[in-house]
């Protein structure tokens, strides 16, 4: 059992026998329970719906607790399948405050399993512990009514038995292979709190990489993601985990598993759909950002929740763009769409909003595609404002600091907010209002003020009006370009002056689109902006 920070944490010992053939998961958990405060009549654990009724047994200090009951409860998800059972172990007598006890659960199940980023298919098995409880989950609270997950990291030993032909895939560092005829068994002990999550099948590793078939472009493969990584350690902190790959499950289980791309602790799991095209800087950069919004950073909550994990994935996608791909290739990514990633990019959301899905980002539905559509558009270019605002190295830092503290307890929206301010050393609230307690993105035009004798335009912007660093150049057939950033607030803002010697001088406001903002090509394809 580890202690971080104050709490403790489960400590597992976790025998999985997988058969891929008849797509059969069994399990055996030992779990060594944290020390409540409080004598216990019970104990609760969280299991997927799509696990028979396990067996339990409670070991306290004096041995074997009987007469267990076993009460269940179901928080149906939003998909057949994909909800979770609380299983409450109502025991015979209190535990003593304070008093160890462990906690042993044997359950399995069959057939085509499959669940939120889970599934035991024939030849092919994959699971991340944060988003379905494929074993007996500790959760911190009680399981939200929605069937998502609130589960503690744990630490302890994993054992894998499984065909002698099958490669797995964990985090989790390995120290034992016992082969057994047609069987072999596969040891591996976390001592880093985590949520538990492997993937096994007929794989072919190749460093980084483990695919269902050779590539060619295996070797690249695997060393373009590192490079994605570090470039994402540089905006987030150090990688939270001590390995890291790229797994390759099949689009069809992906498809029903609900993701064309997804992250678990310590590896991404990518679809042929990916791996047969040149490499995806932007899609890669998103399931690897994930590593820390959304794997590790982990909300509590509902409030602010597609801001910490798809919306701050996206944002880190647009670095790795930047920074790997160039900048004239992150500017069609924030202006447009990145090539071949899914329509995703800062267009999608004047798409979303036509559509007629515009509401708050801080209060998006928890379920639904536009408000992962609106997070992966309007969401990722709401943070790229905030470094823009803060200066792309002071955000850097309080990202980091943030990412380090909050590696194994959830943070909510407020303290999340509350931490960007202490970090920046100031109010940022009339930043998180305009952003993410409102709809809307800037509408911006330029006039000319009936004084004639001001020397420049002003910018005007229909209410509700926008705060923002926005670059501003001016142009000229005679005259080199000059860059200006002005500080635009309020509903008309005084831009810099024209020089009278240049020949038809201009402004080109936001040339790079770093501010997501409505242009007449926009209202042209999508129509005027609607008034908030």
């Amino acid at each position: 059992m580890v202690t971080t920070g104050g709490n403790s944490l489960p400590e597992y010992s976790l025998v999985v026998t997988l058969d891929l053939a008849e797509r059969r998961l069994d399990g055996a958990a030992r779990i060594i329970l944290p020390p409540h405060p409080k004598p216990r009549n019970n104990i609760a654990f969280a299991l997927s719906e799509l696990f028979a009724e396990p067996t339990v047994e409670v070991r306290g200090r004096e041995g074997p607790m009987g007469s267990l009951r076993l009460e269940k409860k179901n928080r149906p998800y939003s998909r057949p399948g994909w909800g979770t059972n609380t299983w409450t172990v109502v025991l015979p007598r209190a535990i003593p405050a304070g008093e160890p006890v462990t906690l042993v659960v044997k359950y399995g199940g069959n057939g085509t399993l499959s669940s939120f980023v889970f599934s035991v298919d024939s030849g092919i098995a994959f699971a991340a512990g944060q988003t379905t409880a494929w074993y007996p989950e500790i959760e911190e609270r009680e399981a939200h009514p929605a069937g998502r997950l609130r589960g503690l990291r744990s630490t302890g030993s994993l054992t894998f038995n499984v065909d002698s032909q099958v490669v797995v895939y964990t985090a989790g560092r390995a120290y034992a292979v016992e082969r057994a005829g047609s069987r072999k068994t596969l040891r591996y002990r976390v001592d880093r709190p985590m949520y538990f999550s492997f993937a096994a099948g007929p794989y072919l590793n190749n460093g980084a990489t483990y695919y269902l078939k050779s590539r060619s472009s295996a070797t690249t493969d695997g060393e373009r993601a590192i490079r994605v990584l570090r470039v994402l350690e540089r905006e987030f902190g150090p990688h939270p985990f001590d390995d890291f790959a790229v797994v390759e499950v099949p689009a069809s289980a992906a498809d029903r598993a609900g993701f064309a791309g997804a992250s678990a602790d310590g590896f991404i799991m990518v679809t042929a759909e990916f791996l047969d095209q040149p490499f995806n800087t932007a899609y890669y950069g998103h399931e690897i950002g994930h590593q820390w919004f959304g794997v590790t950073v982990r909300p509590s909550g509902t409030r602010g929740i597609w801001l910490l994990t798809e919306a701050m994935a996206q944002f880190g996608s647009l670095r790795a763009v930047e920074a790997l791909d160039g900048p004239q290739v992150a500017a069609r990514y924030r202006r447009d769409e990145y090539p071949g990633y899914l329509g995703q990019g800062g267009k999608l959301y004047f798409r979303t909003a036509a559509d007629g899905h515009d509401q708050p980002l801080a209060d998006l539905p928890l379920d639904g595609e536009w408000s992962r559509q609106l997070a992966n558009s309007k969401g990722f270019m709401a943070w790229n404002a905030l470094s823009l605002e803060l200066g792309r190295d002071n955000l850097r830092r309080i990202l980091t600091g943030i990412t380090r503290r909050h590696s194994i307890n959830r943070i909510t929206w407020d303290q999340f907010l509350r931490e960007l301010n202490e970090g920046a050393g100031r109010d940022l609230a009339w930043f998180y209002t305009q952003w993410f307690d409102r709809t809307g993105v800037p509408d911006w035009r330029i006039e000319w003020p009936s004084n004639t004798n001001a020397g420049g335009g002003l910018l005007v912007q229909n209410q509700p009006s926008f705060r923002a660093m926005v670059r501003v150049d001016i142009v000229s057939a005679t005259c080199p370009r000059t860059t200006h950033w002005v500080r635009v607030d309020g509903e008309r803002t005084l831009l810099p002056s024209l020089d009278a010697k240049c020949v038809q001088p201009s402004y080109v406001v936001d040339p790079d689109f770093e501010i997501i903002h409505w242009t007449p090509e926009l209202k042209s394809e999508f129509g005027r902006p609607r008034r908030q």
